[in-house]
């Protein structure tokens, strides 16, 4: 799944873990998920929240209070909620229902208005926000085709995933050996792609030089 991400909608999850860690939460979930779109700053999401007027540090307040007791015992990365997880399930299809390749920021906060029954939709609704207004808000920025994050595809080029994946999981047990198998996996595939769109561009960049 996490091929067909943008870098924008990759960096949300690396936002969204780095908020559980900061928070001492035991699971990543739709609010932390929410606190990366904001975070991240750029793509669709953050525009189309920052419209509705939705900051950051009212938003992190609202996280705090509503998770203040679900403190990490595990010496592990966070895991994805159940409903974390289902969100992104459902961004993929939401991708997909808009004829779009890739999964953007967009559609990650799409798959958590489509979910609707986790902390940040509550959140968002405390703060007086309707998800129809969310819905509107980004379908109006994906029609404008300047804020589409067409630009950010997960991978164009055809390379080996498995054999750089593999790379990169085996450099993340030695640097990371408190991580469970699981948690390499799911890390090593977002750290690969990562990796390979920042090698891609260099390489562009470096042969436009010549």
């Amino acid at each position: 799944m996490f091929q067909r991400f943008t870098d924008r909608a990759r960096r949300v999850l690396v936002y969204a873990q780095e908020e559980v860690r900061e928070l001492d939460r035991a699971f990543i979930g739709t609010e932390h998920i929410l606190l990366g779109l904001i975070r991240e700053g750029d793509g669709i999401a953050a525009k189309a929240l920052d419209a509705l007027g939705i900051a950051y540090d009212v938003v992190r307040a609202k996280v705090s209070e509503l998770t203040e007791f679900a403190t990490n015992s595990s010496p592990g990365s966070p895991a994805f909620s159940p409903r974390a997880k289902k969100v992104m399930e459902i961004s993929l299809r939401e991708a997909v229902q808009l004829g779009h390749s890739y999964v953007g920021t967009e559609h990650l906060l799409l798959g958590i208005v489509r979910q609707g029954d986790g902390a940040a939709v509550r959140i968002l609704k405390d703060l007086g926000v309707e998800m129809s207004d969310i819905q509107t808000q980004v379908v109006q920025l994906i029609s404008s085709s300047s804020n589409r994050e067409v630009d950010e595809p997960s991978v164009h080029v055809r390379y080996d995933g498995a054999i750089f994946r593999g790379v990169v999981r085996a450099v993340g047990e030695q640097l990371r050996p408190d991580l469970v198998a699981s948690d390499l996996d799911d890390l090593a595939d977002v750290i690969a792609d990562e990796l390979f769109n920042h090698l891609r561009r260099s390489w562009a960049e470096a042969g436009s030089s010549f």
